[in-house]
């Protein structure tokens, strides 16, 4: 990862074979922010990255299943003064290991894993290695809870054991039903300012 990317995360995952996986990092970095909110894509090795995002919408609700190789996202104060759209993203670590970063607060996720974080907020999410994800994200206005109550349990980690995280992880689709495809720039390091979400 990037210099002074935070300390090393657990290596035990199970292997994931990324031959097939479609996108290269430009055309990875322009998907995410248009599957998602705007976003800053990094990479120690662009040129061998390979991931897919499978989407499925409705209602505003976006589920995806991300698979990767090892890279970082950032969601910047800048990109967050500029978005329009404010979701919370329940994250679930469906393979390797990851960490994020919201709030003063730090979670690594394993396999089973659950996370919430807030697209209104900066963040950072680290994957040292190969890994697949499920991302909910839901628009703020559609909860029926508080919105501070929300962003207080952000960047915390529901262990995979505990209830309703073991109970999605055993009941989650290998992928939504449609996958998205999108031809991107070829610039190595740079935010994508259009999303769909």
């Amino acid at each position: 990862m990037p210099h002074g990317s935070s300390p090393a995360l657990a290596p035990e995952a199970p292997a994931i074979d990324t031959s097939a996986l479609p996108l290269d990092f430009a055309e990875f970095s322009s998907l995410a922010s248009q599957s998602f909110v705007p976003l800053r894509v990094r990479s120690d090795d662009p040129d061998a990255f390979r991931g897919d995002i499978r989407a499925s919408v409705g209602d505003d609700v976006h589920l995806s299943v991300v698979t990767a190789t090892g890279h970082e996202i950032h969601r910047t104060p800048e990109l967050v003064a500029r978005s329009e759209h404010r979701s919370f993203k329940l994250g679930l670590q469906l393979s390797g290991t990851g960490l994020l970063i919201q709030d003063s607060r730090e979670a690594v996720l394993r396999p089973g894993d659950l996370t919430i974080y807030d697209t209104d907020s900066p963040y950072t999410l680290v994957f040292e290695e190969t890994f697949s994800t499920l991302v909910l994200m839901v628009p703020h206005r559609l909860l029926e809870l508080p919105t501070d109550a929300v962003q207080g349990m952000t960047a915390a980690r529901i262990a995979g054991g505990q209830g309703s995280a073991a109970s999605s992880h055993a009941s989650s689709p290998s992928s939504p039903a449609t996958s998205t495809s999108w031809a991107a720039p070829s610039a190595e390091d740079s935010p994508a300012t259009r999303s769909t979400s």
